[in-house]
């Protein structure tokens, strides 16, 4: 009995380790960086190696991705945002960006230059200030901000500009209690759930998220509108665009990510390709679309994407 006992801890103490060390349980809180610019290594190269898929990336000398060289001279279009809007999950050449160009060269007759400044992890609040600093330099006519709700949650653990210390680092939120037990207990986490009602990383209560909601949208839309601002004063077009993550389209999660309805400085700039995205997915089986166990797009899943983008930014183009 003892004996079966130590078994089934040793089990599930491997059993998380395995989690924090192959990437699973990465800790929200507690980041720090010599910089505030969350950006990739210049001239660099990125391998992604999943048990799905493995897939290489090629950095410039911009910290952005190197695409093929095209017309420098046409709409310069720059992306920022999180993993998705690099392109984890699909081949350098097949991510929404790329895709978009294509669309958009056709559909237009114009050529486009992209400029995809994005990185893994990253929120609206590391993509500002990449492009107030760093990209606005390189004069991009378009601003194309990929949202989602992760960025709510990232922002509430990470906090908004605050972030930003003087000395140019960055330091992020500290570990709330209890963050120890959550990371390297099974047991720590069950206890957690049931006595606590807490079962996430975030570490919140259940009864806690619709006013972490709330507080962080209002982080992120004053974010924006300081986007936009700094965007006009460059001349360039700021248009964030909100889109669905697998899963939400698979368990028909509720939209948490932005309500700005009542921000008249914006509400005429997103764009919101989630119902596009979620009809789409009604006659089309989502599981050949993404990674069930990455959670990110694949190629298919990325057109999708672009092919949602495409249509309403053009509209915008026309206006």
């Amino acid at each position: 009995m003892l004996l079966t006992e130590l078994s089934i801890r040793l089990v599930s103490f491997f059993g998380i380790l395995g989690n924090i060390y192959q990437g699973v349980h990465i800790s929200p809180y507690d980041q720090s960086f010599n910089t505030w610019y969350f950006m990739e290594k210049a001239n660099s190269r990125l391998e992604d190696t999943k048990s799905e898929f493995s897939y290489s990336y090629t950095i410039n000398e911009f910290g952005c991705l190197d695409y093929p060289e095209t017309d420098t001279t046409g709409l310069r279009i720059l992306i920022l945002g999180d993993s998705y809007s690099f392109g984890i999950g699909a081949h350098q050449d097949s991510s929404w960006a790329i895709q978009l160009k294509s669309i958009l060269e056709a559909k237009t007759g114009r050529s486009v230059y992209l400029i995809n400044a994005s990185r893994q992890g990253s929120d609206p609040f590391f993509s500002y200030m990449v492009y107030r600093d760093k990209m606005a330099l390189m004069k991009p006519d378009i601003i194309l901000l990929g949202l989602n709700s992760s960025d709510l949650y990232e922002v509430y653990a990470r906090g908004g500009y605050e972030r930003f210390k003087a000395d140019g680092s960055t330091a992020t939120k500290k570990s709330p209690p209890l963050a120890w037990l959550y990371k390297y207990s099974h047991l720590g986490r069950y206890f957690m759930k049931k006595a606590m009602r807490i079962n996430n990383a975030y570490l919140y209560k259940e009864s806690q998220e619709d006013q972490l909601i709330i507080d962080t949208q209002e982080k992120i839309g004053n974010c924006l509108e300081d986007f936009k601002e700094t965007a006009h004063q460059h001349n360039a077009q700021f248009i964030p665009f909100i889109f669905s993550l697998p899963w939400e389209i698979t368990y028909g999660h509720k939209d948490k990510i932005l309500t700005l309805s009542d921000r008249k400085a914006l509400s005429q700039d997103i764009i919101s390709i989630r119902d596009c995205m979620n009809d789409y997915y009604q006659t089309h089986d989502i599981s050949a679309y993404y990674w069930p166990e990455d959670r990110h797009y694949n190629a298919k899943g990325y057109k999708v994407m672009a092919e949602c983008l495409s249509n309403q930014l053009l509209l915008k183009l026309s206006e």
